[in-house]
Order: C-alpha cells, then structure tokens, then sequence
C-alpha cells in the first residue's frame, strides 16, 4: 500500500487522484469552507462508501479552504497493518515513509497547510502552514528552525568564454 500511496502522491496528488487511493486504504474526512457560504461542509469516506455527509453551522473551520484527515491507515488491509504493527522498527520505518510523502506533498502544494498525526498517541508528527511560495516552503520543511533567519537574495553568475574556450565564472 505505500508504493500504492507513493505512486499516487508522484502522479496524481495536484488532481486529488491521490485522495481515491488513499481511501482505499484509509478513511478520509474531508472538510470544505467556501468564502461565499457561512456554512462548512464535511464528508467521511471509507473505501467508495459515503458514511456521512453534514453541513456545519455555524463552520467547524475558522478559515476558508479544504481540509483532508486520513484516520486508520491500512485498515482495510489486515496482515499489512499487524505487519507494521507487530514491532516498533516497523512501525517507525512505515511513519517514516508516511511523514517523507506528506513533506513532498507539502513542499509541491505550497498554498496548503498539511499536519501529520500519530493515530494511536495523537501526537504531531508533521506540520507545514501554507506558504506563499514554494521556496517558502522547501525552507519551512529542510530549514524549520532557521526560517526566521533566512532571507530571499538574488545574484547572476553569467558564464563567459574566453579565447581558450574554458567558461569561467564572473561576478560581473
């Protein structure tokens, strides 16, 4: 199931293909606050079955967008989810391959905010907020205690040939 998630995440992630394969294997809720309604809207989801539908008012969300939570990953796969269960050291190598694919998603879908949790201590594991850009957000991900340091520079490096024919670099 996570070359399953994988491949989905690597080509199908920006059209929310992702999300019908990641059902399959998990129960998604999904949450929606358009800015035009004073209502929000959420769906859980297990498998191709619709569990629930309901509108929320007032909205359970604060702020206009869409959130995705994936509950009991691998629960419609019992001997891959008593596998990653059964030990630690497989537990912590499946979270990691888990937590890799939410900070790709992450860093590709800068306008999105993305919160991993542990399902069984309910502690955070991953956060990124939205970003303005996406060089904002590979920094928040790679550079999370220095994001507050960093700052945006820009300088060319223009190749030049000289009559020996081996470029070099120059500052000018």
């Amino acid at each position: 199931a996570t070359s399953k998630l994988e491949k989905e995440v690597n080509q199908y992630i920006h059209r929310g293909e992702g999300l019908a394969s990641l059902g399959q294997i998990a129960t998604l809720e999904i949450e929606s606050k358009h800015p035009n309604y004073r209502h929000s809207m959420s769906k859980i989801i297990k498998g191709s079955d619709v569990l629930s539908m309901t509108s929320h008012d007032p909205p359970r969300m604060s702020r206009n967008g869409t959130l995705v939570k994936v509950h009991h990953l691998f629960e419609s796969q019992p001997v891959r989810r008593n596998a990653v269960l059964s030990s630690s050291r497989k537990r912590a190598t499946e979270v990691d391959k888990v937590k890799q694919k939410v900070r790709q998603m992450a860093q590709i879908n800068p306008g999105v905010s993305f919160r991993l949790m542990d399902g069984l201590d309910l502690s955070s594991l991953f956060f990124q907020p939205k970003s303005a850009s996406m060089k904002e957000a590979f920094a928040r991900i790679h550079f999370p205690q220095e994001i507050d340091h960093l700052h945006s520079f820009s300088r060319s490096f223009p190749l030049s040939s000289s009559s020996s024919s081996s470029s070099s670099l120059s500052t000018a």
